[in-house]
């Protein structure tokens, strides 16, 4: 199992330090409201790229035999093609063909990004869960550096060459995207691996797409959810605080979701495979050693980012970023949380537990959308709307990381001694760092 955490770290890790290197240089070259462009049309492509299979890419893990995870394969595809087609077509005829929307027609190129983001990320999902069942988990990792820095490259190269403009960070992630995605194609053929296909594969899809119906079912909304609490925000935002405000909170999430996305793309597919081969029970230990390992490295990190939060971020992004720092503080503790709960979610896949994901999500999502909305309508600002949702998504954290435990038969007591560890890590930071914060920078 370390390996294959190693193997699937590398890619998360990897990718990670790209972006972080790479986003002082884009911000920079970007303003918040390039950056809020791009954020709304990006977060429209993501929606709909991570419904477009009904996550029957998950189910592609499961089956033993190769056809049956091969039907999988192509009629997760087959979904996601009618369902993308259905809602550009659908946008095309609502559409007002003379709206612009950061002066691009928004009937013709807009629609059509999106809906090429969404299928490309839709077909990038099923081959990443492809490589899981074979465990390759170092090929998807290649894959993450190649997205990273295709994107990065395009983006600075725009830029520079021409201008910076919403175009210049849409099209490197566009282009990003398709680049990886055509290398996990192309190593899985020449690698002989590939999802086979004939027509007797291609008839039985619907037969194996009944059989894992659960996917749809439950993981599907839980899904919807899942992003609709991270990407609606966005929209709020554009709605009640204007582009500059959409900008600088993408960007501060974006920073503050870097150690969640390393960690759920080095673990959630570990455990996914490993549990669903042994049996939740087998891996207990080693989520008890990660959760104890996180929350004892990071909650330093979290204590001097509460102190210091505007400072770093003139420091490492220039001074038109600097508000993104304070908004990060009511980022900081919902991501924090989450870290511990974001690659947990295939733990209760396995134990057939979606229904109870689901319904916690839906919960917890629609209180935290409906926070945020309320803070904004009963005049609390920014952030005050922000600080509701923090606290929303906070206690939904603790609540889904407590359930989880509960039903994988887990020892929940150790939890009280992770929380105790971390407690302990943020007071010892704390008695270091406070003194700097009043004398050096009151």
């Amino acid at each position: 199992m370390l390996v294959h955490f190693l193997q699937a770290g590398f890619g998360g890790a990897s990718s990670q330090l790209i972006n972080f290197v790479g986003l002082p240089v884009i911000a920079r070259l970007y303003s918040p409201n390039d950056y809020a462009a791009w954020a709304l049309i990006i977060a429209a492509g993501t929606i709909l790229g991570s419904l477009a299979n009904l996550r029957f890419e998950l189910a592609i893990v499961l089956p033993s035999d190769e056809r049956e995870a091969s039907s999988l394969f192509w009629g997760s595809l087959l979904i996601a093609l009618a369902i993308v087609s259905v809602v550009y077509v659908g946008g095309s005829v609502i559409a007002d063909p003379t709206a612009q929307f950061i002066g691009i027609d928004l009937r013709q190129t807009t629609l059509r990004i999106i809906a090429l983001f969404a299928f490309s990320f839709a077909v990038y999902q099923s081959l990443r869960y492809w490589n899981i069942r074979f465990q390759r988990f170092a090929l998807n990792s290649v894959a993450q550096v190649i997205f990273a820095s295709s994107t990065l490259f395009i983006q600075v190269v725009w830029a520079l060459l021409y201008r910076p403009t919403p175009t210049g960070l849409i099209l490197g992630t566009l282009v990003g995207q398709l680049v990886a995605l055509t290398v996990l194609a192309v190593k899985a053929i020449g690698d002989e691996i590939a999802p086979r296909i004939n027509a007797q594969i291609l008839r039985e899809s619907p037969i194996q797409l009944q059989k894992h119906r659960k996917f749809p079912l439950y993981s599907t909304p839980y899904t919807f959810f899942g992003i609709l609490r991270d990407r609606a925000v966005l929209f709020v935002l554009e709605v009640f605080a204007g582009s500059t405000q959409v900008g600088l909170y993408a960007f501060a999430f974006r920073i503050m979701n870097f150690p969640v996305t390393l960690v759920s793309n080095s673990l959630r597919p570990v455990l996914f495979q490993e549990s669903a081969a042994q049996g939740v029970k087998a891996i207990e230990i080693h989520i008890y050693r990660i959760l104890r390992f996180l929350v004892v490295v990071t909650a330093p990190f979290l204590v001097v980012y509460l102190l210091f939060a505007e400072e770093l971020f003139r420091l490492v992004f220039g001074a038109r970023w600097v508000e993104a720092g304070h908004i990060g503080r009511f980022i900081v503790l919902p991501i924090y949380t989450f870290l511990f709960v974001n690659w947990m979610d295939r733990l209760l896949d396995v134990l057939g537990e979606q229904r109870t994901a689901l319904v916690l999500e839906v919960i917890f999502a629609s209180a935290a959308i409906a926070g945020l909305l309320m803070g904004f309508i009963s005049g609390l600002g920014l952030d005050g709307a922000l600080m509701i949702q923090a606290a929303v998504l906070v206690a939904y954290n603790l609540t889904y990381l407590w359930v989880a435990y509960d039903r994988a038969g887990f020892r929940r007591v150790r939890l009280l001694r992770i929380a105790g560890y971390g407690a302990l890590s943020a007071v010892a930071s704390l008695l270091v760092v406070a003194p700097l914060r009043i004398w050096v920078f009151p």
